[in-house]
């Protein structure tokens, strides 16, 4: 079952399990969670199962854990006083034994935890726990007036007195620390919410259980995300807002992050307002400029990647440190398509091993400390960015978020969000927007192998909004099958079309000729010519897209172009 996840999950492996060639044995590498090469024979005689930690064992070293975190330096402190250390000792602990258990309880490649992620969940609380005192608390507090302002001006009530006790700024960070750490690789996640609700006790106080926590999460993404300045017909949708959130906490943090997600899940998109924001003493929000500046280092994998240039790209990101304020300054690697590298028979990513878990990778790392170990603080930061998740080996040396594929209702909220530039725009198309959302759905439920994507349905809704625009007008059916040809072209077999039409037929009357068939002027050359064309007036208004031309000749291909 976790195979079969593994291979539909984003694109897909694009060889199946069932066929391909590399082999351990009869059982093909694919079949296998974690792909490594088998021992030699001579060595199987030295081979000790270690298992794993009993949920008692693993309590005791997760107390260490915490234990040390806490009572280094008294670090958790609440209102000026000092909180009762052994009880903050025990909630916490208890806290993150509850996560850690609900996680292997999952059946997928959620269930591969370890020690790793408490270690992180205790860095990342003692981040939020500082961010808090600097700026956090203050933004969070007006986030949350808004919001029920709103919402009491929308029902027409008090709703005061529904509100649950304010969180004290060390359950806030802990709750924050949940959602970074655990609750980001899941699909389903209001269990989570509500099992872990159940171990907070003072001096954690937790009244609201697990909606307090989703909606304290949901805020702080909030807070995140108004603190930059995104660009025109940009949806603040909860995929941008969850991929920025993290990409923020775990690069000031130096915490290893994997972005795992279709096309179209705002990954990229994110990590180019990140890197825009995160400018520090320089940067226009003053949450940001509470945190370092940032330099980010692109490398693109493929099937042909190398471990050396892997390992380049971090020492390159090791140089751009060098001789800089480490408080106020990190390099960033980023691997994107970081899952087509798994199909190298170079194996590359097996070089991230030691990068991510120590930050060493060979050369001169071990004059850095007895160790060969690197100070976190001195390491680089690391995002990779994937359509598909990959072995537990390595995502469990990080952070996994995980993003699935939006529902109906997440793509009209999203459509509505890129459709709010112009009001007046926005109120002409605004009852197409449920229609397009059913008919994305509906055609992509449908496709035998999955052709088209998130962005195809994005662009369409701005191409829609971009008629309108220029109209000054509802769209009418015409121009709406035009916006669909445009974007959802590239198949005989399916008739995405057909499928609109069938859920647009209450909102447009047709006219007895638009039976759906193909006009003159919707064939293949007159949509090429309408992309290329630069006097088009939806090119004017951006939403032009790059092509990809399908032929079975090239120099046909050429010769439509010319």
């Amino acid at each position: 079952e976790m195979i079969k996840r593994l291979e539909d999950a984003g694109l897909g492996y694009h060889v199946r399990a069932t066929e391909t060639e590399d082999k351990l044995g009869r059982i093909p590498l694919r079949q296998l969670v974690y792909r490594v090469h088998p021992l030699p024979e001579s060595m199987v005689p030295l081979v000790w199962d270690f298992g794993q930690l009993s949920p008692d064992v693993e309590e005791l070293y997760i107390q260490q854990i915490v234990i040390r975190y806490v009572s280094k330096q008294q670090e958790f402190a609440d209102e000026g006083m000092f909180l009762d250390e052994g009880e903050l000792i025990e909630t916490v602990t208890g806290v993150l034994a509850a996560a850690q258990a609900f996680m292997r309880e999952q059946k997928d490649e959620c269930s591969f935890v370890s020690l790793r992620d408490v270690e992180r969940a205790m860095m990342v609380m003692k981040w939020f726990y500082w961010l808090s005192g600097e700026i956090l608390d203050e933004l969070m507090l007006k986030a949350e007036e808004d919001l029920y302002k709103r919402f009491d001006l929308r029902e027409g009530r008090d709703v005061l007195t529904q509100r649950p006790e304010p969180l004290s700024r060390v359950t806030r960070a802990l709750v924050l620390s949940l959602g970074v750490c655990y609750q980001a690789r899941l699909r389903e996640r209001d269990a989570f919410r509500d099992r872990v609700a159940h171990a907070f006790r003072d001096p954690c106080p937790l009244s609201g259980g697990g909606r307090q926590i989703k909606d304290e999460i949901d805020r702080c993404q909030e807070v995140f995300l108004a603190q930059m300045q995104l660009g025109k017909n940009i949806a603040r949708n909860e995929a941008l807002r969850e991929n920025v959130f993290m990409m923020v906490v775990c690069i000031d943090t130096r915490i290893p992050l994997f972005l795992v997600g279709k096309p179209g899940s705002s990954k990229s998109l994110a990590k180019t307002e990140v890197a825009d924001a995160m400018q520090g003493d320089s940067s226009i929000s003053p949450l940001f400029r509470c945190l370092k500046q940032v330099h980010m280092v692109s490398y693109q994998c493929s099937p042909l990647s190398t471990p050396s240039g892997i390992v380049g790209t971090f020492k390159q990101c090791q140089q751009y440190q060098k001789d800089k304020n480490l408080d106020r300054f990190v390099a960033v690697v980023v691997l994107d398509e970081v899952g087509l590298a798994e199909d190298s028979p170079r194996l590359p990513l097996k070089a991230l091993h030691p990068l991510l878990e120590d930050g060493t990778g060979g050369g001169d790392d071990d004059s850095r400390s007895g160790q060969g170990i690197v100070p976190i603080k001195e390491r680089v930061a690391f995002v990779g960015i994937s359509n598909w998740a990959l072995d537990p080996a390595k995502m469990n040396r990080g952070i996994m978020v995980s993003r699935g594929q939006p529902d109906s209702e997440e793509l009209v909220r999203t459509a509505g969000d890129i459709c709010n530039t112009d009001e007046e725009v926005g109120q002409h198309i605004k009852h197409l927007i449920n229609h397009l959302a059913k008919a994305y759905c509906t055609l992509y439920e449908g496709q035998k192998r999955e052709f088209f994507g998130l962005r195809d349905f994005y662009s369409l809704v701005k191409m829609v909004y971009s008629y309108s625009a220029a109209s000054g007008n509802t769209p009418t059916w015409r121009e709406v099958e035009r916006a669909v040809r445009r974007n959802f072209g590239g198949l005989d077999v399916e008739r995405p079309v057909a499928t609109f039409r069938k859920l647009f037929h209450l909102s447009f009357s047709f006219q007895a000729s638009e039976d759906g068939r193909e006009e003159e002027h919707d064939n293949a050359v007159s949509l090429i010519t309408d992309s290329l064309n630069r006097s088009d007036s939806v090119h004017y208004h951006g939403d032009s897209r790059y092509l990809l031309i399908l032929s079975e000749n090239c120099d046909a291909a050429l010769t439509i172009l010319q």
